[in-house]
């Protein structure tokens, strides 16, 4: 007998996915802009928009330049993202609904891993903005200064999303004077204790925790890869409805749940994502 009603826990599936994601919160959700994707392998087309208008006086009985808007656009590849847990019926018969539940919410928690760390490695894979620290698992108040110096004169705290950060690099912030001195005029009260995966404020930019596709493996060591991300940098999409199947073997006396879903992440704007590492390729 079927556990659950497809129509039903496919919805509730994305929401709980959702609810989970860290930077895919951040992120532009494009899905309803772009056609609904179908296949895995092939590109989908992220628009993008690069400034062009340019503002000048105007003299007596004189005219205006307009600036041709290029209509750019940037493809991103296709990936097929699945999940699936399984049970045996005498498992089932002694944990009931428990375990079926405890089912969907580890496939929600799987799902939400993977996009995120997909999205995380496209940003630092993507970047073009890029700044080095001396050590894999720590980092100065002068590195991440050195980092948000790469956005010049577009500093402001509100056009950021976050500087997303491993946890190996918490105690790194907490001793910064940025961070945490209630004698400096830009620091916030409160640094340090963590609320919805925020530790803090950088210069009024949220400091996020995530442990996700953050600190990968490079020349046999393994080093943190902090983003600074900002409004409009990155990029994604999925599939509109995602697959959920549940199939009964009447010989192994196995329920195997599948959920399953297409996505494509990208950085839409090179000027809005930097990256924070020892190595810097």
């Amino acid at each position: 007998m079927a556990i659950y009603v497809p129509s039903i826990a496919a919805p509730y599936l994305l929401k709980e996915i959702d609810k989970r994601l860290v930077i895919g919160k951040l992120a532009d959700n494009i899905t309803d802009d772009v056609p609904d994707i179908e296949w895995q392998g092939s590109a989908i087309t992220f628009p993008t928009y690069t400034r062009v208008a340019v503002a000048s006086v105007v003299e007596v009985k004189g005219s205006v330049t307009a600036n041709e808007i290029s209509g750019d656009s940037t493809s991103a590849t296709i990936n097929h993202v699945a999940a699936a847990v399984k049970w045996h019926q005498d498992t089932l018969r002694t944990s009931g609904r428990v375990l079926a539940n405890m089912g969907l919410k580890d496939l929600a928690d799987a799902m939400a891993l993977k996009l995120d760390a997909d999205l995380t490695t496209t940003a630092y894979e993507n970047a073009t903005l890029k700044s080095a620290t001396a050590a894999a698992d720590a980092i100065t108040q002068t590195e991440v200064e050195n980092a948000l110096a790469l956005f010049g004169d577009k500093q402001n705290a509100d056009e950021f999303l976050g500087i997303l950060i491993n946890s190996k690099l918490f105690s790194s912030f907490l001793g910064m004077d940025a961070f945490t001195s209630e004698s400096k005029t830009y620091t916030t009260s409160g640094a340090g204790i963590v609320t919805g995966q925020i530790v803090g404020f950088y210069r009024g930019i949220p400091v996020r925790l995530t442990d996700n596709a953050n600190r990968p493996t490079v020349s046999g060591t393994a080093e943190c890869k902090t983003i600074v991300l900002k409004k409009g940098g990155l990029a994604y999409a999925l599939k509109k409805a995602i697959e959920f199947v549940e199939q009964y073997n009447n010989t192994t006396f196995y329920t195997t749940v599948t959920a399953d879903t297409y996505a494509a992440q990208k950085v839409v704007d090179t000027s809005k994502v930097a990256v924070i590492a020892k190595t810097i390729v």
